[in-house]
Formats: structure tokens, sequence, C-alpha cells
């Protein structure tokens, strides 16, 4: 196989995506994954504290984690206002869903 039939065959696998940009969108992805599951952990750990049950609005609280930190992944790559803003967004939802969980577990 040449060297331009493998490019070839990856670019229609690729779908015309270059590879810098699949990279970048996986690292985002990374990022989102550990942000959701480190506050998964929090959550779980205060819920076998207190003795209660997950609550379906606490699930807002893991999928704002996680825009927060595709978000800021890109944001620190791309150095743009825009990023930074939806992070910032993103983390206040974050914070105050989670203060509502706490709330909730708390009594």
């Amino acid at each position: 196989m040449t060297k331009e039939e493998i490019l070839a065959k990856s670019r229609g696998e690729n779908k015309g995506a270059d590879l810098a940009e699949m990279d970048e969108r996986r690292k985002g992805w990374q990022a989102s994954f550990f942000a959701g599951l480190t506050v998964m952990l929090i959550m779980i750990t205060l819920q076998y504290v207190t003795n209660h049950e997950m609550e379906a609005g606490a699930l807002i609280t893991v999928l704002m984690a996680m825009d927060f930190g595709m978000f800021l992944r890109g944001a620190i790559k791309k150095r743009g206002i825009g990023d930074f803003a939806l992070a910032g967004i993103f983390l206040v939802i974050t914070i105050l869903s989670g203060i509502r969980y706490v709330k909730y577990l708390i009594g």
C-alpha cells in the first residue's frame, strides 16, 4: 500500500476531519469524563455518609460538571473568551446544583 492510498483510506474513514482535530475532540471527552467521574464519586460518598438514595436531579450536577470539563479543556487550548465564559457558566450551574443536592442530603 502506498502512502497516498493510506492517506486516502484515512480521509475516508475520518470523514474529512484531520488527526489534530480528532485528537482535540478525544481530549475534550476525556476531560468531560474525568470531571463527571469526580463529581459522581463525591456524590456517592455523600450518599453513603447520609444514607440517602440518589435523587434524579443529581444527574444534572454530573452532566454540568462534564460540560464544564469539556469547555474548560477547549478554553485552555483555544484561549477564547467565549469558551472561558461557557466553562464559567457550567461551573456556576455545577456548584449551584451541587449545593442543592447537598441540601437534599442534609435534610
